[in-house]
């Protein structure tokens, strides 16, 4: 798995997991990897449930956005 799968677009990533040469898996672990690295910093998440997103991308069914992570921010009405 490459670990810079999270600088995909969504548009090349869910053409990549249609074409069956990547999964949503891995694409979420290259992803968790970033917020792993980055979090201390940037400090983006008021929460965040890693196990939630690993199992999310484990059933991800298909659809437009078919194991496309997607972080949703609380500051919207």
């Amino acid at each position: 798995m490459s670990t810079d799968l999270h600088t995909l677009t969504a548009t090349e990533a869910g053409r990549r997991i249609r074409a069956g040469t990547l999964t949503a898996v891995d694409l979420m672990e290259s992803c968790l990897a970033r917020i792993a690295a980055r979090e201390g910093t940037i400090h983006a998440f008021a929460f965040f449930d890693e196990d939630a997103a690993r199992k999310a991308a484990e059933a991800a069914g298909p659809g437009p956005l078919h194991g496309i992570p997607v972080g949703v921010k609380d500051v919207l009405d």
